[in-house]
């Protein structure tokens, strides 16, 4: 979001200097792949990244048709500059082509906005911010017809997520393992426990089903059943390997 001017009628920082759209890079591999893929992400030029296993819930023959291997996965999460991420992406197609077990997903989520510049730099390793002239073109993402779907439910209903979610049309997801620390105030007030043991099931679908998947999960594994799962979409951009193969 550029800002032209603000209150002092000065012009904004992001307009002032060149600040290249960031996003979050997901990357989801077989196991196996998991060196080589956060090799290939540091080789980018990302700051950092954070990895979690995670296991794969679709069908054998799923995985038989398209090549993805076993059902253990290993899931990447990279803050990175737009260019950054189309790179890998173009490294991550071109592997993904030429081997049979190095199969998997790439998307990117767009992020908003940092708090502090500090931060900005960091993230996008970045030592020196230049001053825009507002010539240059920025990289820009490729709408996706896929939504990724998050559901963050308590340990042991991760099997009820995906039943409701394959009746509803999805294909598959991918399980996280996260531990859960409540607010206690607001557990009082909900009269909801958030239990420590929790696990997040990551489902990419197309658009036009998100809100029958969301619903089916939310009626069998929502806030007020014991499963007590928090349900929630979020835009995707540039996703590499989804030509039907959502969820993994």
């Amino acid at each position: 979001m550029v800002r032209k001017k603000n209150a002092l009628n000065t012009p904004s920082f992001d307009s002032t200097y060149e600040l290249e759209p960031t996003v979050l890079g997901v990357v989801i591999v077989n196991d196996g792949q998991a060196s080589s893929t956060g090799k290939a992400i540091l080789s980018t030029g990302a700051s950092f990244f954070l990895s979690m296993h995670g296991r794969g819930t679709a069908s054998s023959d799923f995985y038989d048709v398209f090549g993805l291997g076993n059902q253990e996965k290993r899931a990447f999460f990279a803050p990175m500059r737009l260019s950054l991420y189309l790179s890998l992406r173009e490294y991550l197609q071109s592997r993904f082509k030429v081997s049979t077990y190095a199969k998997g997903i790439a998307f990117a989520m767009p992020i908003d906005s940092f708090m502090g510049v500090a931060a900005y730099r960091l993230v996008n390793d970045v030592r020196y911010l230049k001053t825009s002239d507002g010539k240059k073109e920025k990289p820009k993402m490729e709408k996706s017809p896929y939504v990724a779907i998050w559901a963050v439910v308590n340990d042991g209903f991760t099997d009820i997520v995906m039943e409701a979610a394959k009746r509803a049309g999805a294909r598959g997801g991918t399980i996280l393992t996260a531990h859960g620390t409540g607010n206690k105030e607001i557990e009082r007030f909900f009269g909801i426990a958030i239990t420590p043991e929790k696990e997040i099931v990551m489902i990419i679908v197309k658009e036009e089903i998100k809100s029958p998947v969301m619903e089916a999960i939310y009626r069998d594994a929502g806030i007020s059943t014991k499963g007590q799962g928090i349900v929630f979409a979020m835009p995707i951009a540039d996703a590499l390997g989804l030509s039907g193969e959502e969820g993994q």
